[in-house]
């Protein structure tokens, strides 16, 4: 941990010798903001079975600290320093033999487990396993790090490189996950060209290096992105985009779509299409598809903005009819949070959602309440709350096999919001969840009892 953020403040260091030293040839803008974040939350009942003891609570914190940079000549910095943890995950005299309270345990699906509906690797919890997966070593990074050169020679395009945040559209493939304490950013350059018809994006983002040598071309996690955004004057554009996912020397999955959005007269509304093809593995092919559809309606002189809502979202599913292709539409770097259900049990794989959302402000607080049916779009395939290089499954039924299921009643969810606005710097944020389990739910291992959550949450921004 000493040599962590020993790194930190030598790169912090660093970073302010060199524009200082800018700053004496022209001048800078040097810009400092930040933000804490608390939240303490509980969950009941993930397995859906009142008969297991599983009721977590923890108080989850973030604390971030931002340098912004801005010289004369166009050139931008930011520097983004993050720590993020669990009360408790890390005492003040931790030392290898301080443990806490023990920690569950976790059961982990390989994509390749789920494609073949085998059995997937359950891993028991240990009173040694909290400090060790709190450990502060983790907790203190840099969030985000970059530089950009903008209007290249005198041209709208802009230049930036480091780690940094992408987020594209309603975040449903590329996201920062904001919700989660760490958040999400990439490694990677990026290009963006700004024109009056078009914004072209084109990134290039490291998700992982194996070996770090010239010659290893092959066994690294790449994600290469052209991304434009049309508009069509002030309150409507369309976006179209094209993707690639290399997730090791064998796959390579190809996403590619468009989504129409805009607002007219109090109405608002999303389009989203996404077709997938490539290679899932060496003997694989990948062919999915999702699609997404919102639309409401906002009385502007009515309970502070009264907006009444709609979606349904999709994602396809394999029906393992043919295992030389992988059906399941597959990206894991998307903002699940906001759109399938606060209690984030599902994702947009092997799903559908209908959902109906109402908000207000009929006073100092913005109430939201929200309700969504959940399906699978395919009972034979698994149930994901999450996918990215693996997958994860909501259940983690040890038992299950794809043939045995044959439903796709997943269940309903009802989440409810409430969001105070103390002052410029001050927010309270406070909801509570409940999910009902459908048949499907007891198929994969879970069972027929209702799951809760709960959370407050208190943001300081300066």
């Amino acid at each position: 941990m000493k040599s962590m953020k020993a790194r930190i403040r030598l790169f912090l260091l660093c970073f302010l010798l060199v524009f200082a030293g800018r700053a004496a040839a022209e001048p800078m803008q040097l810009n400092i903001t930040g933000e804490e974040r608390f939240r303490p939350e509980m969950r009941n009942n993930q397995d859906f079975k009142d008969s297991a003891d599983d009721q977590k609570a923890f108080i989850g914190q973030r604390i971030r600290v931002n340098f912004d940079v801005k010289t004369e000549s166009g050139v931008k910095a930011f520097i983004a320093v993050q720590d993020s943890r669990n009360w408790g995950d890390v005492a003040n005299n931790e030392t290898a033999g301080n443990s806490s309270t023990s920690y569950g345990g976790t059961t982990v699906c390989t994509q390749a487990q789920v494609t073949a509906g085998t059995a997937c690797t359950t891993t028991a919890g240990s009173t040694g396993q909290y400090a060790t997966k709190g450990s502060d070593r983790q907790s203190l990074d840099l969030s985000q790090a970059w530089f950009m050169l903008e209007n290249i020679g005198g041209v709208p395009i802009d230049f930036k490189i480091g780690r940094q945040q992408l987020v594209y559209g309603d975040q449903r493939l590329i996201g920062n996950s904001n919700w989660t304490d760490n958040g999400r950013s990439f490694d990677a350059y990026k290009a963006s060209a700004r024109f009056d018809i078009v914004q072209l994006d084109v990134f290039l983002a490291k998700l992982k290096e194996t070996k770090g040598s010239p010659s290893d071309s092959g066994s690294d996690d790449d994600l290469y992105g052209l991304y434009s955004i049309w508009p069509f004057g002030d309150a409507h554009k369309l976006d179209v985009y094209y993707l690639v996912w290399k997730n090791d020397a064998a796959r390579s999955v190809n996403t590619y779509g468009a989504r129409f959005a805009g607002k007219a007269a109090g109405l608002d509304y999303t389009a989203e299409a996404v077709m997938q093809s490539g290679k899932w593995s060496a003997t694989v092919d990948q062919s999915a598809m999702a699609f997404a559809v919102t639309g409401g309606y906002t009385f502007a002189d009515f309970l502070g903005g009264l907006r009444i809502g709609a979606e349904y979202d999709q994602g396809s599913g394999d029906d393992k009819a043919d295992a030389t292709v992988h059906k399941t539409y597959a990206f894991g770097f998307g903002t699940n949070h906001a759109p399938y259900g606060y209690m984030d049990y599902f994702s947009w794989s092997n799903m559908s959602d209908i959902a109906l959302k109402v908000k207000a402000k009929p006073g100092p607080v913005t109430t939201e309440i929200a309700y969504h049916i959940f399906a699978l779009n395919q009972a034979r395939d698994g149930w994901y709350s999450a996918v990215g290089n693996g997958a994860t499954t909501t259940l983690g039924n040890t038992s299950y096999t794809a043939a045995q299921a044959s439903s796709t009643d997943a269940g309903s969810e009802i989440d409810l919001t409430a969001m105070y606005q103390y002052n410029t710097a001050v927010k309270i944020t406070a909801g509570y969840s409940m999910f009902t389990p459908g048949t499907a739910a007891k198929e994969h291992g879970g069972g027929t009892d209702g799951s809760t959550w709960g959370y407050g949450m208190f943001e300081f921004a300066f």
